[in-house]
């Protein structure tokens, strides 16, 4: 693209073996936000890949993006079509569309880029339905860290939740592991970190079945110098 504020984004590229044969071609629409006066946010609005055969028989499948952005240019939604030759030889679709959720203002949480909502829904003509992965996340309104991701919150017997903790120096000092309901239910399992009083290195850690490995470092060249494992041998 020549023309502001889309200038220099690549609207076309090919990819040839040889020089001659071609195995890829990519076109993109050039689009724009304008977050603030004067000021712009240059993406692709539609990006279009078509790949062919390295054989030279010519168009294998054909690759749709569509996307939006927010004025803040985080992502909020992505449509990927894939046309191409199914199982029966036909041509089939296959469908990914991506929704984003953010915070809406500033107060709520800051940086406004922290992504609190995300559904995934693919399409398949092999089964003629689609199916949906939705995860949530939450995080601290101070520091901004990510304090919980949680797999299809809206699904108690799916639900699968990890909840972080996290050190003075904002190292993830745990992860805690829990969900579902009745049957689906499964024992909180926790991961544990300790760093030294700098909170600079980890020198120990354990997992959920409480077993533990603890290092010493070098702090000059900021390497481990031995590893005590959860069978008590070191090495160093």
């Amino acid at each position: 693209s020549q023309s502001f504020p889309t200038t220099g984004m690549p609207t076309e590229t090919e990819q040839k073996y040889n020089g001659a044969l071609l195995l890829s071609k990519q076109t993109s629409t050039p689009a724009n936000i304008e977050t603030h006066p004067g000021v712009y946010f240059p993406y692709a609005s539609q990006t279009i890949t078509e790949n062919y055969d390295p054989n030279g028989s010519g168009l294998v499948s054909t690759e749709t993006a569509d996307a939006s952005y927010d004025i803040y240019g985080n992502p909020l939604s992505t449509t990927t079509k894939i046309v191409g030759p199914g199982l029966s030889g036909a041509s089939e679709t296959f469908t990914t569309v991506t929704k984003n959720t953010y915070p809406d203002t500033f107060a709520a949480l800051w940086p406004p880029t922290r992504l609190t909502r995300s559904e995934v829904t693919r399409y398949s003509p092999l089964t003629s339905i689609s199916e949906t992965r939705t995860s949530a996340f939450a995080y601290n309104s101070t520091t901004g860290q990510m304090i919980q991701e949680v797999i299809e919150p809206d699904l108690p017997g799916f639900r699968l939740q990890t909840d972080h903790g996290y050190d003075v120096f904002g190292n993830r000092i745990s992860s805690t592991v829990s969900g579902g309901t009745g049957s689906t239910a499964i024992a909180p399992r926790t991961t544990s970190t300790v760093y030294d009083a700098n909170g600079q290195f980890p020198v120990s850690t354990k997992n959920a079945l409480n077993h533990q490995e603890t290092r010493t470092w070098d702090a000059r060249f900021g390497v481990p110098t031995s590893l005590t494992g959860p069978n008590g041998i070191t090495t160093s």
